[in-house]
């Protein structure tokens, strides 16, 4: 990685900046950016145990690879092993040369093979390493919870949704990313009697009105107080449509987010507003007759 070489005598800064070239070569996805030679010193007497101990504990082309001087990946046989376990009993095997290997390890295996062995050292990585991660897990936190954020608000604009629906909408979101949800109100109103709504259809007929939905809704957009919208559907001819309240009308109705459609919404009306609905957009009301 580096011209230096870590030992049991490198002070923290010297670990810190080793590491956090190691650092760097990982963010350039460099798998194998350890040289077993730069850190082997750390614990190991000799490197012919840390060699050892590598191959006991650690998958090759996992958590390690080896390097022939002529730049070969090497695989080792069981011949090759013997002869390489037995010159290195000692630490006496001559690691240059023309049968020189470098080992070269992950940052991962650099961890649980070196780091984890030496406190000092662990606390060093998991500055470095753990820190890191957990700001790049955060960074990617902030940009689901931005996500979701700038998706609902271009609901609650496009739909024109209900403080209700506002409230459930935020709910949702903090529920997902484990946000607490205290301040948020438990309901529109809270405290006084939020008035009734109902659907145009149940309307229409409890005032005697002669009108199918349909015909009601046709009347309503001729007048301006809702409009139609659509978003495409698989069936590219035939796009789902819904209708919207228009702003300014908020006195008659909500718009209440489709249970069923969630970038959808429905039109209740108050109760104690829709005569008045009614004589704004010109709908005769029947007279009741008295007895």
């Amino acid at each position: 990685m580096s011209n230096m070489t870590l030992t049991k005598t490198s002070n923290p800064s010297e670990i810190e900046r080793y590491f956090r070239g190691i650092l760097e070569l990982d963010k350039q996805n460099k798998e194998f950016s350890v040289n077993l030679d730069d850190v082997w010193q750390i614990c190991y007497a000799e490197k012919g145990k840390a060699v050892r101990a590598l191959k006991a504990n650690f998958i090759e082309n996992v958590d390690f690879i080896s390097i022939a001087q002529n730049g070969k990946n090497l695989l080792l046989n069981d011949a090759e092993q013997d002869s390489d376990n037995s010159l290195a009993q000692n630490g006496k095997q001559d690691w240059g040369g023309s049968n020189k290997i470098n080992y070269y390890l992950t940052s991962s295996c650099l961890e649980y093979f070196i780091a984890r062995k030496v406190r000092p050292v662990f606390e060093v990585y998991r500055r470095v390493f753990h820190r890191a991660i957990a700001q790049v897990h955060q960074t990617s936190l902030q940009e689901q919870v931005q996500a979701n954020l700038t998706f609902a608000d271009w609901t609650i604009k496009t739909l024109n949704l209900n403080e209700a629906s506002k409230i459930c909408w935020a709910k949702k979101i903090a529920e997902k990313f484990d946000i607490p949800t205290d301040a948020l109100p438990s309901g529109v109103n809270a405290g006084t009697e939020a008035p009734t709504l109902h659907a145009a259809k149940d309307l229409l007929k409890e005032n005697n009105i002669p009108l199918t939905p349909v015909a009601f809704n046709r009347i309503l957009m001729a007048k301006g107080v809702i409009h139609e919208a659509t978003r495409p559907s698989r069936d590219k001819n035939k796009p789902w449509k819904w209708k919207v309240l228009n702003k300014g009308f908020e006195c008659f109705g909500q718009n209440i987010q489709d249970p069923k459609f969630q970038s959808q919404t429905q039109i209740k009306w108050y109760d104690n507003r829709f005569r008045d609905l009614l004589e704004f957009v010109g709908i005769e009301i029947p007279q009741t007759l008295g007895f």
